[in-house]
Protein backbone atom coordinates (compact mmCIF):
# COMPACT_ATOMS: atom_id res chain seq x y z
CA UNK A 1 0.00 0.00 0.00
CA UNK A 2 1.24 3.71 -0.53
CA UNK A 3 2.25 5.45 2.50
CA UNK A 4 -0.24 8.07 1.69
CA UNK A 5 -3.55 6.18 1.30
CA UNK A 6 -1.95 4.19 4.31
CA UNK A 7 -2.41 7.11 6.39
CA UNK A 8 -5.25 8.44 4.71
CA UNK A 9 -6.36 5.00 6.44
CA UNK A 10 -5.43 5.21 9.37
CA UNK A 11 -6.50 8.98 10.03
CA UNK A 12 -10.07 7.47 9.09
CA UNK A 13 -9.88 5.09 12.30
CA UNK A 14 -9.77 7.99 14.49
CA UNK A 15 -12.48 9.48 15.41
CA UNK A 16 -11.23 11.57 18.23
CA UNK A 17 -13.67 15.02 19.18
CA UNK A 18 -12.03 17.93 18.21
CA UNK A 19 -9.03 16.51 16.70
CA UNK A 20 -7.89 17.33 13.16
CA UNK A 21 -4.61 15.28 13.81
CA UNK A 22 -5.45 12.17 15.54
CA UNK A 23 -2.63 9.71 16.71
CA UNK A 24 -2.57 7.62 14.25
CA UNK A 25 -0.93 10.30 12.23
CA UNK A 26 2.04 11.13 14.84
CA UNK A 27 2.40 7.52 15.73
CA UNK A 28 3.16 7.09 11.48
CA UNK A 29 5.50 10.66 11.71
CA UNK A 30 7.21 9.76 14.57
CA UNK A 31 7.86 6.05 13.47
CA UNK A 32 9.41 7.51 10.30
CA UNK A 33 11.39 10.25 12.04
CA UNK A 34 14.88 9.21 12.91
CA UNK A 35 15.34 7.69 9.27
CA UNK A 36 13.71 10.84 7.73
CA UNK A 37 15.76 12.97 9.86
CA UNK A 38 19.08 11.36 9.10
CA UNK A 39 18.52 11.51 5.51
CA UNK A 40 17.67 14.91 5.44
CA UNK A 41 20.38 16.03 7.86
CA UNK A 42 23.43 13.90 6.00
CA UNK A 43 24.25 16.11 3.41
CA UNK A 44 24.34 19.42 5.86
CA UNK A 45 26.49 17.45 8.23
CA UNK A 46 29.24 16.60 4.93
CA UNK A 47 28.65 20.32 4.50
CA UNK A 48 29.24 21.55 7.95
CA UNK A 49 32.99 19.34 7.95
CA UNK A 50 33.75 21.79 5.03
CA UNK A 51 34.05 24.66 6.99
CA UNK A 52 37.38 26.39 7.95
CA UNK A 53 37.58 26.37 11.11
CA UNK A 54 37.10 24.55 14.61
CA UNK A 55 34.87 27.82 15.59
CA UNK A 56 32.93 28.23 12.77
CA UNK A 57 31.90 24.35 13.06
CA UNK A 58 30.82 24.78 16.26
CA UNK A 59 28.50 27.66 15.89
CA UNK A 60 26.54 26.35 12.80
CA UNK A 61 26.04 22.93 14.89
CA UNK A 62 24.84 24.54 17.56
CA UNK A 63 22.72 26.74 15.80
CA UNK A 64 21.07 23.87 13.69
CA UNK A 65 20.87 21.92 16.90
CA UNK A 66 18.81 24.22 18.93
CA UNK A 67 16.56 25.21 15.58
CA UNK A 68 18.15 27.61 13.69
CA UNK A 69 17.02 31.22 12.94
CA UNK A 70 13.11 30.86 14.75
CA UNK A 71 14.09 29.24 17.73
CA UNK A 72 17.13 31.85 18.01
CA UNK A 73 13.97 34.64 17.34
CA UNK A 74 12.11 33.49 19.89
CA UNK A 75 14.62 32.76 22.70
CA UNK A 76 15.60 36.48 22.20
CA UNK A 77 12.27 37.77 21.73
CA UNK A 78 10.61 35.97 23.85
CA UNK A 79 11.97 33.42 26.22
CA UNK A 80 15.16 35.84 27.50
CA UNK A 81 13.29 39.23 28.23
CA UNK A 82 10.04 37.12 30.41
CA UNK A 83 11.11 34.11 31.42
CA UNK A 84 14.00 34.00 34.68
CA UNK A 85 16.26 31.54 35.42
CA UNK A 86 15.33 29.24 37.96
CA UNK A 87 16.47 25.93 38.72
CA UNK A 88 13.36 25.21 40.88
CA UNK A 89 10.27 25.52 37.87
CA UNK A 90 8.45 23.08 36.35
CA UNK A 91 8.55 23.13 32.80
CA UNK A 92 5.79 21.15 30.59
CA UNK A 93 5.80 21.15 26.93
CA UNK A 94 2.50 19.64 25.09
CA UNK A 95 3.10 17.49 22.62
CA UNK A 96 7.17 17.54 23.68
CA UNK A 97 8.45 14.93 21.33
CA UNK A 98 10.99 14.65 20.45
CA UNK A 99 12.11 16.94 23.50
CA UNK A 100 14.79 18.81 21.90
CA UNK A 101 13.45 22.40 23.27
CA UNK A 102 13.24 21.29 26.82
CA UNK A 103 17.05 19.73 26.80
CA UNK A 104 17.58 23.19 25.73
CA UNK A 105 15.18 25.59 28.30
CA UNK A 106 17.00 23.49 30.96
CA UNK A 107 20.27 24.11 29.55
CA UNK A 108 19.92 28.06 28.94
CA UNK A 109 17.26 28.51 32.07
CA UNK A 110 17.53 25.59 34.43
CA UNK A 111 14.16 24.60 34.77
CA UNK A 112 13.01 21.13 35.56
CA UNK A 113 11.74 19.50 32.18
CA UNK A 114 8.55 17.67 31.23
CA UNK A 115 7.04 16.77 28.27
CA UNK A 116 3.49 14.75 27.59
CA UNK A 117 3.00 13.15 24.75
CA UNK A 118 0.19 10.58 23.43
CA UNK A 119 1.83 8.73 20.71
CA UNK A 120 3.49 5.85 21.62
CA UNK A 121 6.81 6.33 19.21
CA UNK A 122 6.60 10.08 19.88
CA UNK A 123 7.32 8.86 23.96
CA UNK A 124 9.99 6.91 22.73
CA UNK A 125 11.44 9.24 21.17
CA UNK A 126 11.51 11.84 23.72
CA UNK A 127 12.31 9.38 26.63
CA UNK A 128 15.56 8.42 24.42
CA UNK A 129 16.37 12.57 24.33
CA UNK A 130 16.28 13.30 28.22
CA UNK A 131 18.05 9.72 29.20
CA UNK A 132 20.95 11.20 26.46
CA UNK A 133 20.85 14.61 28.43
CA UNK A 134 20.49 12.44 31.75
CA UNK A 135 17.13 14.13 32.77
CA UNK A 136 14.80 10.75 33.95
CA UNK A 137 12.40 9.06 30.76
CA UNK A 138 9.86 9.15 33.31
CA UNK A 139 9.11 12.71 33.37
CA UNK A 140 8.06 12.55 29.63
CA UNK A 141 4.36 11.47 30.61
CA UNK A 142 2.63 9.11 28.21
CA UNK A 143 -1.06 10.35 28.54
CA UNK A 144 -3.97 12.21 26.63
CA UNK A 145 -3.45 16.05 27.67
CA UNK A 146 -7.49 16.23 27.42
CA UNK A 147 -8.15 13.49 29.65
CA UNK A 148 -9.43 14.18 33.10
CA UNK A 149 -7.31 11.91 35.21
CA UNK A 150 -4.17 13.72 33.61
CA UNK A 151 -5.45 17.74 33.78
CA UNK A 152 -6.92 16.80 37.66
CA UNK A 153 -3.11 15.53 38.44
CA UNK A 154 -1.33 18.60 37.19
CA UNK A 155 -4.03 21.36 37.47
CA UNK A 156 -1.72 24.18 38.40
CA UNK A 157 1.35 22.41 39.17
CA UNK A 158 4.03 24.15 36.29
CA UNK A 159 5.76 27.27 36.78
CA UNK A 160 6.26 27.73 32.80
CA UNK A 161 3.81 25.51 30.03
CA UNK A 162 4.63 25.54 26.50
CA UNK A 163 3.39 24.10 23.42
CA UNK A 164 4.92 24.96 19.57
CA UNK A 165 2.75 23.60 16.93
CA UNK A 166 0.10 22.09 18.46
CA UNK A 167 -3.18 23.88 19.38
CA UNK A 168 -3.64 24.59 15.59
CA UNK A 169 -4.58 20.76 15.20
CA UNK A 170 -7.78 21.05 16.67
CA UNK A 171 -10.92 22.82 15.59
CA UNK A 172 -11.88 24.42 18.77
CA UNK A 173 -8.00 25.79 19.62
CA UNK A 174 -10.03 28.21 22.48
CA UNK A 175 -10.87 25.02 24.49
CA UNK A 176 -7.24 23.96 24.06
CA UNK A 177 -5.64 26.73 25.40
CA UNK A 178 -7.73 26.88 28.26
CA UNK A 179 -6.43 23.17 29.21
CA UNK A 180 -2.67 24.81 28.54
CA UNK A 181 -3.87 27.40 31.48
CA UNK A 182 -5.05 24.51 33.86
CA UNK A 183 -1.57 23.02 34.17
CA UNK A 184 -0.04 26.67 34.75
CA UNK A 185 0.55 27.73 38.64
CA UNK A 186 -0.20 31.46 39.52
CA UNK A 187 2.14 33.88 38.35
CA UNK A 188 3.24 31.53 36.17
CA UNK A 189 4.34 31.54 31.80
CA UNK A 190 2.56 30.52 29.34
CA UNK A 191 4.14 30.25 25.73
CA UNK A 192 2.46 29.04 22.43
CA UNK A 193 3.83 29.17 19.25
CA UNK A 194 1.99 28.19 16.40
CA UNK A 195 2.94 27.97 12.16
CA UNK A 196 1.95 31.00 9.68
CA UNK A 197 0.85 28.42 7.00
CA UNK A 198 -1.50 31.30 5.16
CA UNK A 199 1.85 32.74 3.28
CA UNK A 200 4.85 31.08 1.12
CA UNK A 201 4.97 28.03 3.75
CA UNK A 202 1.25 26.97 2.59
CA UNK A 203 2.51 26.61 -0.84
CA UNK A 204 5.43 24.67 0.24
CA UNK A 205 3.67 22.66 2.21
CA UNK A 206 0.85 21.69 -0.75
CA UNK A 207 3.31 21.09 -2.99
CA UNK A 208 5.34 19.08 -0.60
CA UNK A 209 2.34 17.39 1.43
CA UNK A 210 -0.76 18.45 0.17
CA UNK A 211 -2.68 15.88 2.40
CA UNK A 212 -1.86 17.71 5.50
CA UNK A 213 -2.77 20.89 4.61
CA UNK A 214 -6.36 19.86 6.25
CA UNK A 215 -4.81 18.50 9.44
CA UNK A 216 -4.42 22.20 10.27
CA UNK A 217 -6.96 24.80 11.45
CA UNK A 218 -6.17 27.73 9.04
CA UNK A 219 -8.19 30.30 10.23
CA UNK A 220 -6.62 30.66 13.72
CA UNK A 221 -3.21 32.01 11.73
CA UNK A 222 -4.98 35.05 11.33
CA UNK A 223 -3.26 37.18 13.87
CA UNK A 224 -6.58 38.74 15.17
CA UNK A 225 -8.30 35.44 15.58
CA UNK A 226 -5.26 34.38 17.34
CA UNK A 227 -5.56 36.75 20.01
CA UNK A 228 -8.98 36.08 20.37
CA UNK A 229 -7.93 32.67 21.64
CA UNK A 230 -6.48 34.04 24.48
CA UNK A 231 -9.35 37.16 25.49
CA UNK A 232 -11.27 36.77 28.32
CA UNK A 233 -8.61 34.49 30.22
CA UNK A 234 -7.32 35.02 33.44
CA UNK A 235 -3.25 36.06 31.71
CA UNK A 236 -1.44 39.22 31.32
CA UNK A 237 -0.20 39.44 27.68
CA UNK A 238 3.39 39.99 27.02
CA UNK A 239 3.72 39.31 23.57
CA UNK A 240 0.85 38.46 21.11
CA UNK A 241 1.53 38.19 16.76
CA UNK A 242 3.59 37.36 14.02
CA UNK A 243 6.99 36.42 15.07
CA UNK A 244 10.27 35.86 12.47
CA UNK A 245 11.70 36.95 8.93
CA UNK A 246 11.13 34.14 6.95
CA UNK A 247 11.50 30.69 7.51
CA UNK A 248 11.63 27.32 4.23
CA UNK A 249 10.14 24.60 6.25
CA UNK A 250 10.63 21.82 4.30
CA UNK A 251 7.92 19.22 5.33
CA UNK A 252 8.38 15.09 5.13
CA UNK A 253 7.14 13.81 2.39
CA UNK A 254 6.91 9.92 1.07
CA UNK A 255 4.84 10.49 -2.08
CA UNK A 256 7.81 10.69 -4.72
CA UNK A 257 11.74 9.89 -5.08
CA UNK A 258 12.46 13.18 -6.07
CA UNK A 259 10.49 15.41 -3.80
CA UNK A 260 12.24 13.50 -1.14
CA UNK A 261 15.63 14.62 -3.13
CA UNK A 262 14.41 18.02 -3.23
CA UNK A 263 14.04 18.07 0.42
CA UNK A 264 17.24 15.97 0.96
CA UNK A 265 19.04 19.21 -1.22
CA UNK A 266 17.18 22.00 0.54
CA UNK A 267 17.65 20.81 4.39
CA UNK A 268 21.59 22.83 3.87
CA UNK A 269 20.17 25.68 1.75
CA UNK A 270 17.64 26.39 4.35
CA UNK A 271 20.08 26.33 7.11
CA UNK A 272 22.41 28.71 5.34
CA UNK A 273 18.97 31.03 4.94
CA UNK A 274 18.63 30.77 8.29
CA UNK A 275 22.01 31.50 9.12
CA UNK A 276 21.95 34.97 6.67
CA UNK A 277 19.14 36.10 8.24
CA UNK A 278 20.63 35.80 11.87
CA UNK A 279 23.37 37.63 10.29
CA UNK A 280 21.42 40.57 8.95
CA UNK A 281 18.25 41.39 11.37
CA UNK A 282 19.91 39.46 14.31
CA UNK A 283 16.84 39.94 17.18
CA UNK A 284 15.04 42.41 14.49
CA UNK A 285 12.42 40.63 13.10
CA UNK A 286 10.12 43.13 11.18
CA UNK A 287 6.87 40.99 10.89
CA UNK A 288 4.52 40.54 7.18
CA UNK A 289 1.40 38.10 6.32
CA UNK A 290 3.15 36.77 3.60
CA UNK A 291 6.68 35.58 4.76
CA UNK A 292 6.97 35.57 8.81
CA UNK A 293 6.04 31.40 9.19
CA UNK A 294 4.81 31.57 13.21
CA UNK A 295 2.80 33.09 15.47
CA UNK A 296 3.23 33.23 19.29
CA UNK A 297 2.08 34.30 22.11
CA UNK A 298 3.56 34.89 25.64
CA UNK A 299 0.97 35.65 28.68
CA UNK A 300 1.74 35.35 32.88
CA UNK A 301 -1.35 33.90 35.15
CA UNK A 302 -2.65 36.29 36.80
Amino acid sequence: MDPMNRKFKLLSDDNRQNDLAPKSYWDLVYNGRSEYEAASKSLSWRLLDRLPSDSARRFVADFVQTGGYPEYLIRKVLIEPHLPKRTDWKLIEVGSAPGLRLVEMNRRLGYIPYGVEYSAPGVEINRRTFAANGFDPAQVIHADFFSEEFQEKFHEHFDVVTSYGFIEHFSDAAVVVRKHLDLLKKGGRLLVVIPNLRNVRLLVTRFFSPEIVGLHNLAIMDPSAFELLFEGLNIRTLYCGYIGVFHLALPETHRTAWKRWLIKVGTPMSVGLGLLLRLVFRSRHPESNWTSPFLAFLGEKG
